[in-house]
């Protein structure tokens, strides 16, 4: 009649087999996952290092703008606060002449 017995093997080998499908289709995830944490321990021991040297270079680029700009503005801030002085000083000039008029 039916042999179930070769159901029992054939049971066997089906779950062997699977298991090892799924471990064949989780190596490539597994490997992914392996890199990317590699990866990111490097970055993290590295890119201090060079968030250090773009630091210093993007200070030293403020700096030099920071001055250029002073440079540039100095005149016009010179000149803006004497033709101030002058305003002023007319103005005190004008109300010493006319307080000496008024009676």
């Amino acid at each position: 009649m039916d042999d179930y017995g070769t159901l029992d093997i054939l049971r066997d080998i089906s779950v062997v087999l699977l298991c090892l499908e799924a471990f064949v289709f989780m190596l490539v995830p597994g490997a992914a996952a392996y890199f990317t944490v590699r990866g990111l321990r490097y970055l993290q021991r590295e890119v201090p290092g060079w968030l250090g040297f773009a630091r210093g270079k993007v200070d030293l680029v403020n700096r030099v703008t920071h001055q250029g700009a002073d440079r540039v503005a100095a005149p016009f801030i010179w000149a803006e606060s004497r033709a101030e002085g002058l305003r002023a000083g007319a103005g005190a000039v004008r109300r010493v002449l006319w307080r000496g008029r008024l009676p």
